[in-house]
């Protein structure tokens, strides 16, 4: 089996969906945390800044050869490491990043505000939350899962994006009672639940602006 390594600060944010696809799925890999102090080092140079593509994290490394950009990592891990997580055929490839993305955009929306305008911000995304899962309360009527009612990466990441909102917001998930349903029984996976009891990430926070 080839060696996986991911590198990242110690967040969620943009390695927790490929986290979760590995960790669910029983896929051994080395998970790095590169502390500030690590990454802001000019003396040592942080050996993570160094390799990284593109001089950020996320990072991931495949039989010591490092790539970058979540979405692609998320995306070879869905077809090739766990594999059987992506499509079955170009639209249905198509119909998963759909989803994907939007729950990303739900995220990045988020994390936009806690790094950037936290105290005249926060009320605000909060109360537009049950507009922005309506797409997927809509989609989760009478289904497990999101795409033709089988386990793909799209919902590996909305269960991530409903760890972050409820996090953002504990009991903001009532208003829409299937993600919430979603989002308890994706919890409750045998993996994924001794995932965040463990405590390496029980207490990891979703971002590094100090609010959540």
């Amino acid at each position: 089996m080839p060696n996986y390594e991911l590198a990242y600060f110690p967040l969620r944010a943009k390695a927790e969906c490929g986290r979760l696809m590995l960790v669910d799925n029983s896929i051994d890999f080395t998970d790095n945390f590169v502390t500030y102090e690590e990454w802001r080092s000019q003396d040592p140079i942080c050996p993570y800044k160094t390799e990284a593509p593109f001089g950020q994290l996320m990072t991931f490394k495949v039989d010591g050869k490092v790539y970058t950009q979540s979405g692609a990592v998320n995306r070879y891990i869905a077809r090739h490491i766990v594999g059987g997580l992506y499509g079955a055929d170009p639209l249905e490839d198509m119909e998963i990043d759909m989803y994907y993305e939007q729950a990303n955009d739900v995220k990045q929306a988020m994390f936009t505000m806690c790094y950037s305008n936290w105290d005249k911000g926060y009320q605000p995304y909060v109360d537009t939350i049950t507009t922005r899962l309506q797409p997927f309360e809509k989609k989760l009527e009478n289904n497990t899962y999101l795409i033709n009612n089988r386990l793909t990466m799209a919902d590996y990441n909305l269960h991530d994006c409903l760890f972050d909102l409820n996090t953002l917001k504990p009991g903001c998930l009532d208003s829409v009672p299937r993600c919430k349903a979603f989002f308890e029984q994706f919890k409750a996976r045998s993996n994924l639940k001794a995932y965040y009891e463990n405590p390496k990430y029980k207490d990891i926070t979703v971002t590094g602006s100090g609010n959540i």
